[in-house]
């Protein structure tokens, strides 16, 4: 079996803009998966305000997209041709026998895609092996049209999708432990009683101000504690001069932690204001530390 050119170094202009296609490419298909999901997230958040930050990769919708990112460290695991090697005419090759790399070196290759602005730097004083390419035992190669190339192997490419899938799945859920450790709350435990009571505790005394609108929940998702929403739709614009918005934040503050103790649960508030042009909000955490 012959093989791509092996000896024949890449051009470092060509290596860069190679990188740069393959990045752009593969974040355009990356996000047929992700807008749709961010769309409806971002509609299901406008029609109901209560509901709390989500982090991007959960749901259904959040494995729709960890389906994307999982495609970008597989790009080049056909043969170690991406679309972009396609149309400048490189591939990748594994550096030991100069065959074709295998879908498995492609995927470890392109794991150090995450760390794209030391790569960038590598592969200007070598164009033909970045950091991804030596922990892989690769390297990048113009591709030769009269080499013949291995008969591809559909369950070896589909595992190595598969591996790197459950890998970024894996590495989404960190994130969601360290950044939002107490997100959201349990949807039947809601207290319609003591929801509409704050309600009117806070109509009765900041209705000037603003309209109320209270869900407190008796569980939350990740604590034994309760969960308070209370989203406030203003009157009038107190959110753009600083000092008006701390003084009725603290206010309404003051009054809820009168009726539910501080230490007692946790929450989110959000001070909303609907212009004709536009909505505006301030959202900040409530309850305990």
């Amino acid at each position: 079996m012959t093989t791509a050119e092996p000896n024949k170094r890449v051009d470092t202009g060509m290596r860069i803009l190679s990188m740069l296609l393959d990045h752009i490419i593969m974040t355009m298909a990356m996000m047929v998966f992700i807008v749709p999901f961010m769309m409806m997230d971002l509609f299901k958040n406008f029609n109901d305000p209560h509901q709390p930050p989500t982090f991007l990769f959960s749901g259904v919708g959040g494995y729709a997209m960890l389906f994307g990112f999982s495609l970008y460290f597989c790009k080049d695991i056909i043969n170690g041709r991406s679309l972009a090697k396609r149309i400048l005419k490189f591939q990748v090759l594994n550096h030991k026998t100069g065959l074709p790399a295998s879908p498995l070196q492609c995927f470890v290759r392109n794991l150090f895609c995450v760390i794209w602005p030391v790569e960038f730097i590598v592969a200007l004083f070598n164009s033909s092996r970045r950091i991804g390419d030596r922990v892989a035992g690769t390297r990048l190669v113009p591709y030769d049209a009269t080499a013949e190339q291995p008969r591809v192997n559909v369950v070896y490419v589909i595992l190595t999708f598969l591996l790197s899938f459950t890998l970024t799945v894996m590495a989404s859920r960190l994130p969601d432990k360290l950044v939002w450790p107490d997100n959201g709350f349990v949807e039947t435990s809601y207290n319609d009683k003591e929801s509409k009571e704050l309600e009117q505790v806070l109509t009765d005394s900041t209705g000037q101000y603003l309209q109320p609108s209270i869900r407190i929940y008796d569980q939350s998702k990740n604590n034994k504690l309760r969960y308070i929403s209370a989203v406030l739709t203003l009157k009038e614009n107190y959110l753009d001069d600083q000092q008006s918005y701390e003084l009725l934040e603290k206010k309404v503050l003051d009054i809820i932690y009168t009726q539910h103790p501080r230490s007692s649960f946790k929450g989110t508030i959000k001070f909303m204001y609907k212009s004709p042009v536009r909505v505006m909000s301030r959202s900040t955490t409530m309850g305990a530390d």
